[in-house]
């Protein structure tokens, strides 16, 4: 039995690195070309929500893919910087900021720090930062459970443990606290199971669990590797685990006068 991995969990259970080199090739052929300056992304997309976002260098060669989901979640992000991680491609990208969310704790604007890899970074151009951003987040389960209910995970939760909607940028921080640089783009959180689903990847006709969860900060649309759960989650559970983010740009607009000294607070 192999280790979920980013792909399995949207149905690519790949092995080796001449199963990646075969999958690369084959999605590519069907994929859409999408020109960048510099080069080229490629897009495999399937109906029921799993991506592959290829990249191709100005000769034509492939250069890297990476998953994504693309679902029905929002999460609303002032963006302070983007990252650029040593042995990324020109076509990697990641941003680094703050979530919105006018429903947090003390009513005003949530000021909780996020990383998100973003695969099709290069066909926005040139950020002018800081801006506001709505982003459709794909939460990559490593570590996830579920619980039938609220009442539930509170009954099972150690001392001190996480509210049933919360949200820790894991990603940011060594276990030791200090501050990871460059920082991931992963975080935990717990949140309420607004839908649910079990899907087949198009490809491959392997299944993999996704879920739209509302947590601290706006909705994630969580996918699991079946290995992870031993039944897929229901509307109305309470989620938690580990995740990768990954995300695309719904809207953008400039950022609030009020975020650039927060924004430049957080980013020191």
């Amino acid at each position: 039995m192999s280790m979920p991995s980013r792909f399995s969990t949207i149905g690519f259970p790949l092995l080796d690195l001449s199963e990646f080199s075969d999958l690369a090739t084959h999605l590519a052929a069907e994929a859409q070309r999408i020109p960048v300056s510099g080069g080229t992304y490629l897009l495999w997309a399937s109906p029921g929500g799993e991506q592959v976002w290829l990249q191709g260098d100005s000769d034509g060669y492939l250069l890297g893919l990476t998953p994504h989901f693309a679902g029905k979640s929002q999460v609303s992000v002032s963006i302070g910087s983007i990252l650029r991680r040593p042995g990324e491609t020109f076509l990697d990208g990641t941003i680094r900021g703050s979530m919105n969310d006018e429903t947090g704790p003390t009513g005003g604007i949530l000021d909780s720090p996020i990383v998100i890899d973003v695969p099709n970074l290069a066909t926005h151009g040139r950020l002018e930062l800081p801006m506001c951003v709505d982003v459709q987040v794909a939460a990559f389960a490593f570590e996830v459970s579920t619980y039938a209910s609220e009442d539930v995970y509170y009954a099972s939760r150690e001392l001190g443990g996480f509210a049933s909607r919360s949200y820790v940028a894991s990603g940011t921080f060594t276990p030791d606290g200090g501050a990871t640089e460059p920082p991931q783009a992963c975080g935990i959180f717990t949140g309420h199971v607004l839908e649910a689903a079990v899907k087949r990847n198009r490809w491959t006709d392997v299944p993999f669990y996704w879920a739209l969860v509302d947590t601290l900060g706006g909705t994630f649309d969580v996918v699991i590797d079946p290995e992870l759960l031993p039944h897929p989650p229901r509307p109305g559970h309470v989620l938690q685990g580990q995740f990768w983010f990954s995300g695309t740009f719904k809207t953008t607009a400039p950022a609030k006068r009020g975020l650039l000294a927060r924004l430049a607070h957080r980013l020191r």
